[in-house]
């Protein structure tokens, strides 16, 4: 318990959190804290390589919840969420990637100290780089380390 107090809040509960989480084959995207005293929010996003279900994020709550009632970590009432990161959220790790193949991207790039954007479907993900097919039929290779942001895009 001693190590928890020289972290801020949301450190605290990632390090309590992730084990609950990777116990159920998931992992954290991002957490979020905001809020105080009454309003405190907490926002998880986790993910799966086959796809979160609701039933999976009431599980992951009600064990979070207990344990963060154990760990006292927040002085207080505390309203905690548990969700998917949703489609309208950035890629940050490769294997979300990976799950997405075949889906179409917006990914913008580091590349000569400017920021490009590239659009194209996703045809390979690896640890190290992904691979889009663009509408010219061309195919780009982007490094992980020159990716600013990347997002599925809706097709409606």
């Amino acid at each position: 318990m001693k190590n928890f107090i020289k972290m801020d809040i949301a450190e605290q509960i990632v390090r309590l959190a992730q084990p609950i989480i990777e116990a159920k084959d998931a992992y954290l995207i991002e957490l979020k804290v905001r809020g105080k005293g009454r309003n405190r929010i907490i926002e998880a996003f986790i993910d799966t390589d086959t796809g979160v279900t609701t039933d999976l994020c009431a599980e992951i709550s009600r064990e979070l919840s207990t344990a963060l009632d154990a760990a006292d970590i927040i002085r207080g009432p505390y309203h905690l969420i548990v969700s998917s990161p949703g489609l309208d959220r950035p890629l940050k790790f490769p294997r979300q990637y990976q799950k997405n193949i075949e889906r179409t991207l917006l990914v913008k790039v580091l590349s000569n100290g400017a920021v490009e954007k590239i659009e194209g479907k996703l045809t390979e993900a690896t640890t190290e780089h992904i691979t889009l097919l663009l509408k010219n039929a061309e195919q780009r290779t982007i490094p992980f380390d020159q990716i600013i942001d990347a997002r599925v895009q809706t097709i409606w």
